[in-house]
C-alpha cells in the first residue's frame, strides 16, 4: 500500500509540473518577443524535462552522467616518455699527444684512425631530463714512442699494440623539439674505455728494459663523454641522427708505468634511430 501511495504522489507531482510548465509557456508565448531560431523550442523542452526528471532518475543516461562529467576537474596530461634506440657509425679520430721526455727528447702517444660503431639506448622524461646508455667498439692500434725517431721499432722506446677498444658510458640528455621533424639535443656523462690487446688473442708483448718483453692484458681507462646533435624524423618511428661525440681520457699504458697522456677522440656519428610507441607530433 505504501508503494502505491508513493507512486500516486510521484505521478501527481509530474502532472502538476507539466501543467505549470504548459501554463508558463503559454503565458510567455503571448508576450511579444523576437523570433527564435528553429529548434529553440525543442531545446527548451529538453532542458525542462531534464530539470523535472533528473532528481527522480539519477541514473538516466544522457542526463546525470553528462552533468557529472561536466563537474569533474580536468586532469593535466602527463609528459610523454620518449624511448629510442640507435645504431650508427663514425670515423675514430684521436689527437696525437706529444710531451718532452726525461732525456731531453720527446715522447708521443697516438691511436690510428679507424672505423667505429656505436649503439645508444635513450629515454627522455622531460625536455631537460633524460639519459642514454652508449656502447661503442673500434679496432685501433696505439703507438708509443720515446725520443721519437732515435730508436728502432720493437724496443720499449718505440712499440705499438693493436687493440679492440670498447666503450661503455652513461650520459645525461637534454633535448628540444625544434619542429615536428627536427629535434636538437646535448649530452654529457662518464664511463670507461677498455683497451683489449688483439695481436695475440687478448694479450700483446711489450719490450722491457734489459729483457725481452712482458705480456700486457686489458687496460681500463676512465672516460668523460660529451656531444651535441640533431634528429631528423622521417615518420613517427624512424629518424636520422647526426651528432658530434667527444671522448676525453688517458692513453693506455698496459701496466708499464708509461706516461699516460690525456687525449680527445672525436667521433662525428651518423645513426639510424627507432622511436618506440607513438610520436608526440602527427606527420
Amino acid at each position: 500500500m505504501k508503494q502505491c501511495r508513493a507512486i500516486l504522489v510521484v505521478r501527481s507531482v509530474v502532472v502538476l509540473g507539466l501543467v505549470s510548465a504548459g501554463l508558463s509557456r503559454s503565458a510567455i508565448s503571448q508576450t511579444p518577443q523576437a523570433e527564435e531560431p528553429a529548434g529553440t523550442s525543442s531545446s527548451h523542452d529538453n532542458l525542462l524535462a531534464a530539470a523535472l526528471f533528473a532528481p527522480m532518475l539519477p541514473d538516466a543516461p544522457g542526463i546525470s552522467s553528462t552533468t557529472a562529467a561536466s563537474t569533474k576537474p580536468q586532469i593535466a596530461a602527463r609528459h610523454k616518455v620518449e624511448t629510442t634506440v640507435s645504431l650508427g657509425g663514425s670515423p675514430q679520430l684521436t689527437a696525437t699527444r706529444i710531451e718532452n721526455g726525461e732525456a731531453g727528447g720527446f715522447m708521443t702517444q697516438s691511436l690510428d684512425p679507424s672505423p667505429n660503431l656505436v649503439t645508444t639506448f635513450r629515454q627522455s622524461f622531460r625536455p631537460w631530463l633524460g639519459y642514454s646508455v652508449n656502447i661503442g667498439y673500434t679496432r685501433a692500434t696505439e703507438h708509443n714512442t720515446n725520443d721519437a725517431g732515435a730508436q728502432s721499432e720493437g724496443t720499449r722506446s718505440n712499440f705499438y699494440v693493436p687493440n679492440n677498444v670498447w666503450e661503455l658510458s652513461l650520459s645525461h640528455v637534454a633535448q628540444v623539439h625544434i619542429t615536428h621533424r627536427l629535434t636538437g639535443f646535448t649530452d654529457e656523462g662518464a664511463g670507461f674505455l677498455a683497451f683489449q690487446p688483439a695481436k695475440r688473442g687478448s694479450t700483446a708483448t711489450i719490450p722491457t728494459v734489459g729483457g725481452c718483453c712482458t705480456v700486457a692484458g686489458t687496460n681500463f681507462r676512465p672516460l668523460i663523454v660529451f656531444g651535441t646533435g640533431v634528429d631528423y624524423h622521417f615518420n613517427p618511428q624512424w629518424a636520422l641522427r647526426a651528432e658530434y661525440r667527444g671522448l676525453l681520457y688517458k692513453f693506455a699504458d698496459y701496466g708499464q708505468n708509461l706516461p699516460k697522456l690525456i687525449t680527445i677522440t672525436s667521433e662525428p656519428t651518423v645513426s639510424l634511430t627507432y622511436t618506440f610507441g607513438k610520436h608526440t607530433y602527427k606527420f
